[in-house]
């Protein structure tokens, strides 16, 4: 559980950084 919820906050995280692009 603690992977899947890390890998799908590191996805927003990224997805954050592209929309502030």
């Amino acid at each position: 559980i603690v992977g899947v919820c890390q890998a799908l906050n590191d996805i927003l995280d990224r997805m954050a950084k592209k929309g502030l692009n």
